[in-house]
């Protein structure tokens, strides 16, 4: 392995973001022990029931509980956040139960027995994550909504990180976990519409005739833009992970290139002999011994991963992106 005599730190990202993270934000409920928004705007929400627990680094009274029963956290009603196309958002969720009627996160503005706002659950027949839109008519049905479904599933056993950006009746994408896995787009509703009520994170009123819908799980990081989120800002959002290793100053190493598509380099003064490639779950997918020829990755899916690197009483810890 090549050593360097210098000290070369590493990025996780070389891209120049042509904007901020928070241009044009919303809402932050970062949950940090209150229900306030850390955005510039302070749209505080409501707590009705909900409880703080642990986030998915341990952390006490770090994201919110939802009991499946009563729980919610309601937005200001105001017309800032019943913004036009393009909207985005972003977060963290823990589900206790994936199956039955515990399966919606949010909802801008969605009136007892009129389709209208934004918003985002699992669907109930496949488990596969789902964001739509009413437009402002009565009832809940196909001709009053636009749905974008994930082709992936949800399960019950992980935190995830989730993005939903929609743009427009035709444009609606699902990131988990930083990766776009496609899906497929329902529905024959109009323009996007809201109801005179206010957002709510964890409870849906679809129907007059059906049960109020209330999440069953936790939630932390909870993020509304009035814009759409580009694809080089979703690894600012979801580059935090599960694993339990420090954000390391990365000296005396240099991991290349990043993004990579087929292989990493790495060159240090430090003597690594193996190594080991987890995605964003903590799941390991790759290990073997650290050669001179760098370490192929091309079996992997596209998307941020974390590298650990180990030597005689050193180990190193570097994010890394398979584009």
């Amino acid at each position: 392995m090549k050593k360097i005599l210098y000290p070369v730190f590493l990025f996780l990202c070389a891209y120049s973001f042509s904007q901020n993270i928070d241009d044009n934000l919303l809402l932050h409920y970062k949950f940090n022990g209150n229900y306030e928004d850390a955005s510039i705007n302070g749209y505080n929400g409501t707590n009705f029931g909900t409880t703080m627990t642990e986030d998915r680094f341990g952390n006490l009274n770090s994201a919110v509980y939802f009991d499946g029963i009563d729980d919610f956290i309601e937005f200001p009603n105001i017309p800032e956040l019943k913004p036009e196309f393009p909207v985005s958002f972003s977060f963290w969720v823990k589900y206790d139960i994936v199956e039955g009627d515990y399966n919606y996160i949010f909802n801008t503005s969605h009136e007892e027995g009129v389709s209208s706002g934004v918003y985002f659950c699992t669907e109930k027949a496949t488990g596969k994550y789902a964001v739509s839109y009413g437009d402002g008519t009565p009832f809940f049905s196909v001709g009053t909504r636009r749905t974008y479904i994930s082709n992936k599933m949800t399960d019950s056993e992980h935190w995830h990180h989730i993005l939903a950006v929609v743009e427009g009746p035709e444009s609606m994408k699902i990131y988990v976990d930083c990766r776009e896995y496609g899906g497929e787009l329902s529905g024959s509703g109009g323009t996007l519409e809201y109801s005179s009520t206010p957002g709510e994170i964890g409870k849906v009123d679809r129907d007059t005739t059906i049960p109020t819908s209330f999440f069953k799980g936790t939630i932390d990081d909870f993020r509304y833009w009035d814009r759409a989120v580009n694809e080089l800002e979703i690894t600012q959002l979801c580059s935090n992970t599960q694993m339990n290793t420090n954000d390391l100053v990365y000296s005396d190493l240099k991991v290349f290139p990043n993004p990579a598509e087929n292989e990493l380099n790495i060159e240090s003064a430090l003597e690594f002999s193996s190594f080991a490639v987890f995605d964003l779950t903590g799941k390991r997918n790759l290990f073997g011994v650290l050669k001179t020829s760098g370490i192929n990755i091309s079996s992997l899916e596209k998307g941020i991963y974390i590298l650990q690197l180990y030597g005689k009483g050193e180990t190193q810890t570097v994010r890394f992106i398979r584009k």
